[in-house]
């Protein structure tokens, strides 16, 4: 992602939550804008999982990525 120039949209503090993130894909002539949901899982594994390019927020990507509306959303409880 370092290479695409990412750009921070949003961070949660909890890293399990996540980073939204904006990157300029070169595809072509004219680069396409792409968001990217940037998480770690439980395990310690970092993911980046494509994201609507209308998501504005971290909570509203993870919203999306399990097809619920934002207002509803909760993140699900993490037991150690």
């Amino acid at each position: 992602m370092s290479a695409c120039n990412a750009r921070e949209i949003d961070v949660d503090p909890d890293p399990l939550h996540g980073r939204l993130i904006e990157v300029d894909l070169p595809l072509g002539a004219v680069p396409v804008r792409a968001r990217f949901l940037r998480a770690m899982c439980g395990t310690g594994r970092e993911f980046v999982i494509p994201v609507d390019p209308s998501c504005q927020t971290v909570l509203g990507a993870q919203a999306w990525i399990k097809n619920v509306p934002e207002a509803t959303f909760t993140y699900p409880e993490i037991r150690h």
